[in-house]
């Protein structure tokens, strides 16, 4: 399964990299601007390679020095904040928050100390989770809430001294928008920097 997900990263990039290519040529002022972003996906891959096989390392360890967990309520039904260490040292932070109509799973990933990775799993629900069959019928409706029928969207976002490499997701868009992904960047450093905070 590690393997197909970096298979999938891989082509992905790629892809990525000819559709770029295809429609907008490449210039030298889009490699960094302001030195968070890379838009020749080349380049993004070479960048990311040792993020990759951090990731695979971290992923690898089949039992953790210490694991501890606290309660976060940053969502309508709750989540839990996960940290993970190895010989004393926090290498990844696992969020999980929960609504009524879907969750978001976040792994982020710690490589000298800082951010290196974050993965975004987000499922949208089919129906709230109170949906049942009573619901339903009181709704003249024809589906129950049913996990299995969740649509997942995930996302990859690589960072290199807190500054964001590049994204990519499961939908095999490649955001190129500069006030986008500094948004992301700073959305998620202020997530990862709160969990931080929180476990102090």
């Amino acid at each position: 399964m590690k393997n197909i997900l970096k298979i999938f990263i891989f082509t992905t990039l790629i892809s990525c990299n000819n559709s770029q290519k295809a429609t907008k040529p490449f210039q030298e002022q889009d490699i960094i601007i302001d030195s968070i972003y890379v838009a020749d996906r080349e380049i993004a891959i070479d960048l990311t390679k040792p993020i990759r096989e951090n990731q695979s390392k971290i992923d690898q360890i089949k039992k953790w020095s210490q694991i501890d967990s606290l309660d976060i309520w940053e969502s309508a039904e709750g989540g839990t904040s996960i940290y993970l260490y190895d010989k004393d040292s926090l290498k990844k932070i696992v969020l999980k928050q929960y609504g009524e109509t879907g969750k978001m799973i976040s792994e982020f990933y710690i490589k000298n100390g800082k951010l290196s990775l974050a993965n975004e799993k987000s499922y949208d629900y089919n129906r709230p989770i109170y949906w049942d069959s009573i619901k339903m019928l009181e709704n003249g409706d024809n589906q129950v809430f049913d996990i299995k029928k969740s649509e997942l969207i995930e996302y990859w976002t690589y960072f290199k001294d807190d500054r964001l490499i590049t994204q990519i997701n499961n939908q095999e868009d490649c955001p190129s928008d500069i006030k986008y992904l500094e948004s992301e960047r700073i959305r998620l450093i202020t997530e990862y920097n709160m969990l931080l905070n929180k476990k102090k």
